[in-house]
């Protein structure tokens, strides 16, 4: 009897739940799946590549370069600390194999020949972009493991824009940034100001000294803060003229060994970068034209003193001045073929002079570069590139530099690249 009750209740309750089910039913619209299908110009089909999606950079956005490439495959990230030198290296190349773009103007260092990519906010980036191998060669030589691509680029879709964001963390850290953009469709003003800053005195067990304790860090505080002004003006639909300007300053103190004892010592370095560009786009119909013109300052002054003794044992100052001047032009030959063209002049001035030493030197080299490409799709699944550049360096011509490669698209209904 106790089990028919229960069966009982059990259809009563169906009877009574599938009419409110039906009604919330009745009421829900169902909406189809959206497809959404991007497609990737011949230009860069065949390009071994890779995007950093815009979801991750503003999550990113107040940290440093590396901090957001440690997250991308294939690169390592070497880095000695938060706030210290961090470099880059693809496939186990060199750091300096790994070259740097900034809307065309290269960052890497004309001596030492690598980036320090702690010294790069996120922030100014708009578009991130990452070229592997042989790809590389489509912007410059040199980068045997790869290059980096950072663009910056005017939202015309937007009369005023206002952003804030403001981080706080342990250890006297703080990280600051504001962006404010305005303009019509004629002209556009773009300024991003900036601002890091950590003390730095994290708790530690110091296990190289006897006995072992725990300390406090000292002098490794580090800051950085700058400022990115752009202005873009549209004087009719097939002409673009962008200004920029960049200006950073960073401070840092290096902090001794662990095992460091005996009289206290005073290290740090400053670093400071003026990058310029101006660059002028024209859309004739058939393709896109540009001519830009940039330049790179940097300027680093390294400082050692030991504080007890009084007695200084470093204070250098080593300065680099580049010239960036590049004419592009990238064609449409036909509904499915095109044809990249691009020559570039560079100059590079450097020196370094250290004050204690009485030491030090002065160089200058010239560089010009000549690219050609093309690339072509054939039916619906062949798309073929073909590259080839040469380079000259103060009078010398280098080796002839191809690069050569090819996607296939297996699946007739879908498209893999």
């Amino acid at each position: 009897m106790i089990r028919f009750l229960k069966i009982l209740a059990y259809f009563a309750l169906s009877a009574a739940i599938i009419p409110v089910a039906a009604a919330t039913d009745a009421d829900t619209i169902h909406i189809d799946g959206v497809e959404i299908i991007h497609s990737i110009p011949v230009s860069k089909a065949p390009l071994i590549s890779a995007g950093m999606d815009s979801i991750s950079m503003d999550l990113m956005s107040g940290r440093s370069l590396s901090e957001l490439l440690a997250y991308q495959p294939a690169i390592h990230i070497k880095s000695a600390g938060r706030g210290a030198l961090s470099t880059a290296s693809f496939r186990g190349t060199d750091a300096s194999h790994t070259k740097v773009y900034w809307n065309g103007i290269k960052l890497n260092s004309p001596m030492l020949g690598q980036v320090d990519f702690s010294l790069i906010p996120v922030w100014i980036i708009d578009d991130l972009s990452i070229l592997y191998g042989g790809s590389s060669l489509k912007e410059g030589s040199g980068a045997l493991g790869g290059a980096v691509l950072m663009e910056s680029s005017g939202d015309w879709q937007k009369p005023l824009d206002i952003s804030l964001n403001q981080e706080i963390a342990s250890f006297g850290t703080f990280s600051t940034q504001g962006r404010l953009s305005a303009g019509d469709d004629k002209v556009r003003s773009d300024t991003r100001l900036y601002r890091n800053h950590s003390d730095n005195n994290y708790p530690f067990v110091n296990t190289d000294i006897l006995p072992v304790q725990e300390q406090q860090l000292e002098q490794a505080a580090f800051s950085k803060g700058g400022v990115l002004q752009e202005i873009y003006f549209r004087p009719g639909d097939m002409h673009e003229l962008s200004l920029r300007l960049w200006y950073q300053e960073a401070t840092r103190e290096l902090p001794p060994l662990m095992s460091q004892e005996g009289a206290s010592r005073e290290e740090r370095q400053t670093d400071r970068n003026l990058r310029t560009s101006m660059e002028w786009k024209m859309y004739p119909g058939f393709g896109t034209i540009s001519v830009r013109s940039g330049y790179s300052g940097s300027s680093i002054h390294y400082f050692l003193i030991h504080s007890d003794l009084d007695y200084k044992q470093f204070d250098s100052e080593s300065r680099e001045n580049s010239l960036y001047n590049t004419i592009k032009a990238d064609l449409r030959t036909g509904k499915k073929t095109r044809v990249q063209l691009r020559t570039d002049l560079n100059m590079h001035d450097a020196g370094i002079n250290d004050l204690v030493s009485k030491q030090g030197y002065q160089h200058q080299r010239n560089e010009a570069g000549f690219m050609a490409s093309a690339h072509g799709k054939f039916g619906e699944n062949w798309v073929l590139y073909g590259l080839i550049r040469q380079e000259w360096v103060d009078g010398s011509w280098l080796p002839v530099m191809p690069s050569t490669g090819f996607s296939y698209n297996i699946l007739d209904n879908n498209s893999l690249y």
